[in-house]
């Protein structure tokens, strides 16, 4: 007896992102199948996370604006002054939510944010923004510097 499997491709024609190949639509195909959860989501909490960027490099994109009902996982590793955003983004990671997630570093409470989720191991993928508050030709560089670096590690990532 001989059985021959066909899978149609759904990241054809109409997708803005270049294709990654048939390998990884059939991969994620048949992990579909066998019931096998994919998170593959990238989330952000900032206005100024270049989106569109992601997106290019074929990320899916969505903002964590969630608010738990309590930060009972955030509470055993953050300290108590992170304010209720900070916390509500690590409870959100440490209850397997989130597992792709891009932050910008617009105050002290994500750079904490960051910090705690670079050393708990629990990301697939975690990167931090380094925006500059000015607008010098400095500040320029440094965020064209910061793009590049974020399209390397995103598309070794992806």
């Amino acid at each position: 007896m001989l059985f021959f499997f066909f899978f149609q491709a759904k990241d054809g024609i109409g997708i803005r992102s270049p294709s990654r190949g048939f390998g990884d639509v059939y991969k994620r195909q048949f992990l579909e199948m066998l019931g096998i959860l994919i998170m593959n989501k990238t989330y952000y909490v900032c206005k100024y996370t270049p989106v569109e960027l992601l997106e290019a490099l074929g990320g899916e994109c969505e903002i964590l604006n969630d608010m738990p009902e309590g930060f009972d996982l955030a509470e055993q590793v953050a300290h108590p002054n992170i304010c209720g955003f900070g916390k509500a983004v690590l409870e959100a990671v440490l209850a397997g939510k989130v597992k792709e997630l891009v932050l910008v570093n617009c105050c002290d409470t994500i750079r904490s944010v960051y910090d705690i989720l670079e050393d708990s191991g629990e990301m697939d993928f975690l990167y931090m923004v380094d925006m500059l508050h000015c607008d010098t030709s400095c500040s320029h560089e440094r965020t064209a510097a910061q793009l590049k670096d974020l399209v390397r590690a995103y598309g070794e990532y992806k």
